[in-house]
């Protein structure tokens, strides 16, 4: 082998030695707003999750502003995360069918499940106003990770998944959305996320009610908590220990308070039947949050 070819075999070497060592290229992420959006309404009025058992109900018209809305919400959601969760994700991946619920007034909500490739999922909300044309400017998420198998059996979940509320004592009722949450096997519960409705359908998060959770120790034993309403801004929330059988022991409760609407609920008293379960109070999960976040925001600690 002459000197040009020690050359030209040196470069070849260098060329692949140089493409092993690279990471690997990386597919750009799906343009939110390049994708199309299809809506339908349920008999039942509520959302369909993947593999739900219940027929995915009737196409209906979405408006353009709802569909704006829903892409720019999953554009700054994707922005904001690894972006390896939404490595060769399609448009019908990524945003699955938007439903309509009604029972807000004259107003609509439209929901949308968003995914990524891996790892990511979350309910899109967005408040409708079809007699002004507004609709809410900045929508809220909500996790749907553990939702995508929902079977008639299921004990956890209660339908529907998205209705109203009128706990928190504001002109309009409440958008309340539930989320199954999942850690291994010590963590299997039901939170309830309550949206206030404030000026412009703007949707605020106002509490975070860990209603129902599963007994990691015996599946006949479920956790239950439920809430009352004191006075203005004020609610108890009590602490249950059920079973199969029937059985209901209070186990604790504690007093939420808040300055008005739109504010966060801040907890002024606890008491327990047992004072080793008072830290539980609140929440089973193991979050890095403290309670008063936990009310806000819910869990963050599941996989």
């Amino acid at each position: 082998m002459d000197a040009r070819e020690l050359k030209l075999a040196a470069a070849i070497g260098l060329m692949f030695a140089a493409l092993l060592a690279a990471p690997p290229s990386r597919a750009a992420a799906v343009d939110p707003a390049r994708c199309a959006l299809h809506a339908y309404a349920t008999r039942d009025n509520d959302i369909r999750v993947e593999d739900d058992y219940r027929g995915r109900g009737g196409p209906i018209r979405l408006p353009p502003v709802v569909a704006h809305r829903i892409h720019a919400a999953v554009a700054k959601a994707m922005a904001r995360a690894d972006p390896a969760l939404f490595d060769e994700v399609t448009c019908s991946r990524l945003f699955g069918p938007v439903y309509r619920v009604t029972g807000f007034g004259r107003r609509w909500l439209f929901v949308d499940e968003a995914h990524g490739s891996v790892g990511w999922s979350a309910f899109v909300l967005v408040l409708f106003d079809p007699d002004t044309g507004e609709a809410t400017t900045q929508p809220p998420l909500v996790g749907s990770r553990w939702m995508n198998d929902l079977r008639p059996r299921d004990v956890q979940l209660k339908l529907p998944i998205v209705s109203t509320g009128n706990l928190l004592g504001g002109p309009d009722l409440d958008v309340v959305v539930q989320e199954q949450v999942h850690n291994g096997t010590l963590y299997n519960g039901v939170i309830y996320h309550h949206f206030e409705v404030g000026p412009h359908l703007s949707l605020t998060p106002a509490l975070a009610l860990e209603t129902r959770v599963a007994d990691p120790m015996d599946v006949h034993v479920q956790y239950v908590r439920t809430l009352r309403p004191l006075a203005p801004n004020r609610l108890r929330l009590d602490l249950f220990q059920t079973s199969d059988h029937g059985k209901r022991v209070l186990l604790g409760n504690a007093t939420l308070v808040r300055d008005g609407l739109g504010k966060p609920f801040k907890i002024i008293g606890r008491y327990a039947t047992n004072r080793k379960r008072i830290g539980g109070l609140i929440t089973f999960c193991d979050s890095s949050k403290d309670d008063g976040r936990f009310l806000r925001e819910g869990c963050d600690f599941y996989y």
